[in-house]
């Protein structure tokens, strides 16, 4: 079963790759996003960056200096890593950039406790993932292919004593659960581990963009229109409409 989850994962960071070198419009969007993780790395040129789950090798790409991990190996991974057994010592990485990657880690607890270990004093964890307001609940949930639960318990202490590598596990929820429904949870589960940024962004460019699935409704100009109306939009409507989260903690 294992072999054939590589096989298909490997398959479809192929497809994206492709996708990734034809499409501008993506290259765009993302290349926005990643601007704005690097500003907010502490230190990014120099001390050891780990991207997780760095898929078809875009932010490397964008900003050479880190370790690209994934689950599986492809062309653009440095290290073999899973989420849930991070191979790193103590108070030794400066940043950890994960990137649509939190929602696939079924026990977050187990991964948030082993990054304040691993993080040096001041060093950050930035993450931008999906967001499930008022209006992406329903794209999320009717036109996206990952599982979104709203109720799963996030924060629980039941996982095992075993945890595999990856079971091609996803729910598109797990962000909105941990730093905005049950924050102070988080808190106080995770308590070296303070908040800087937080942002509810992304509302109409990406979906018209069509992602890696669809034709782009839009082109390089709409697309620019579009982002400077978002960014006006963006405190007094984040949280209703937005489809993505941007959240970057440091570590005490």
């Amino acid at each position: 079963m294992l072999q054939n989850l590589e096989n298909n994962y490997n398959i479809e960071i192929l497809k994206q790759r492709e996708i990734w070198n034809k499409k501008e419009i993506l290259r765009l969007i993302y290349g926005d996003w990643y601007k704005e993780i690097v500003a907010w790395m502490k230190t990014p040129d120099r001390g050891i960056n780990v991207e997780l789950g760095c898929g078809c090798g875009s932010f490397k790409e964008f900003f050479p200096h880190l370790i690209a991990t994934d689950i599986f190996p492809n062309p653009w991974v440095d290290i073999v890593v899973s989420g849930l057994n991070l191979p790193f010592s103590a108070h030794t990485v400066d940043n950890f950039i994960l990137i649509d990657v939190l929602h696939h880690i079924e026990y977050p607890q187990v991964f948030f406790s082993q990054v304040q270990e691993i993080l040096k004093p001041g060093g950050r964890i930035i993450l931008v993932e999906p967001y499930i307001s008022w209006f992406s609940y329903f794209i999320y949930r009717f036109l996206h292919h990952e599982p979104v639960d709203l109720h799963q318990q996030v924060l629980s202490e039941n996982a095992p004593a075993s945890l595999p590598l990856n079971d091609g596990f996803a729910n598109e929820a797990i962000p909105s659960i941990l730093f905005d429904r049950q924050w102070s949870c988080f808190c106080q589960k995770f308590p070296r581990l303070t908040l800087l940024k937080k942002k509810f962004f992304s509302f109409w460019a990406y979906p018209l963009s069509g992602g890696f699935n669809y034709n782009s409704r839009i082109g390089k100009r709409g697309y620019r229109w579009l982002h400077r109306l978002e960014q006006a939009v963006e405190k007094p409507l984040g949280r209703y409409l937005a489809l993505r989260i941007f959240v970057v903690l440091e570590r005490r």
